[in-house]
């Protein structure tokens, strides 16, 4: 409703979902769809309880150093620790099937963060044949989320 309320305010038309599939965006460039939400809090008590054993086992050294630059750490961590949930379910393995937390890694350049994958996570992208992942997190003062979306080029023209 407040997407047809904003359409009739702004004058314009209600896109549907069939339209916006015309683009050249087709479900079958999609191989896996992964999303996550966790607890700061829980993330802070397992930083708290375990300390550095929980940090390296989980997080790359760039990745703990990113978030332990930040004013909030735990905020960081967490966004990055359900990015890596997110990616293990988009490539169909949860925790296991031999990728481990460290074969993927949320890296960040400038603009936004995206994934940098080796190991068994590699390996796996590779052997369902994706050849992108996107990634968005996000987070308030109590959760983080983040969704990956594995991919394969569209052969449609735009």
């Amino acid at each position: 409703l407040a997407n047809v309320a904003m359409n009739e305010i702004s004058g314009s038309a209600l896109t549907t979902q069939s339209e916006s599939f015309s683009t050249g965006t087709q479900a079958s460039g999609i191989i896996g769809v992964g999303v996550d939400i966790e607890e700061i809090a829980r993330i802070g008590d397992l930083m708290r309880r375990y300390g550095d054993r929980f940090i390296t086992r989980i997080f790359t050294s760039e990745e703990a150093d990113y978030c332990r630059r930040r004013r909030f750490p735990a905020q960081h961590l967490t966004g990055r620790f359900s990015a890596k949930e997110a990616t293990m379910k988009a490539l169909g393995t949860g925790r296991g099937e031999g990728v481990l937390w460290r074969d993927i890694e949320v890296v960040r350049h400038g603009g936004p963060p995206h994934l940098k994958l080796r190991g068994g996570a590699q390996r796996r992208f590779e052997a369902i044949g994706a050849m992108e992942a996107l990634l968005s997190i996000t987070h308030t003062r109590t959760i983080a989320m983040a969704q990956v979306v594995l991919a394969r080029p569209s052969t449609a023209v735009l």
